[in-house]
């Protein structure tokens, strides 16, 4: 049977420049559509990602919402959140 942790920690130290640490989460995530998914690990969330295009410019805007299942509910406020890029 495997066993899986859900963080892994590491730490690296580059003599004379920095100590910095990384941490790694695993993450379950149902592409349910196009544009929605569903992240079930490990707090289940609803989240919904478009791409823009703007005419004549090669280049897009990128729309990501957010919002855990449990704050459906009040899907406009915190923790909710609308990232554009």
């Amino acid at each position: 049977m495997h066993r899986c942790t859900p963080f892994v920690t590491v730490t690296t130290h580059v003599p004379s420049l920095c100590t910095f640490s990384v941490t790694l989460a695993q993450v379950f995530r149902l592409k349910v559509a196009q544009i929605v998914s569903l992240k079930a690990y490990p707090a289940p969330c609803l989240k919904i990602a478009k791409l823009f295009p703007l005419p004549n410019t090669g280049m897009g805007v990128k729309l990501h919402y957010e919002v855990p299942l449990a704050e459906l509910h009040h899907f406009y406020r915190p923790p909710a959140r609308l990232m554009v890029r």
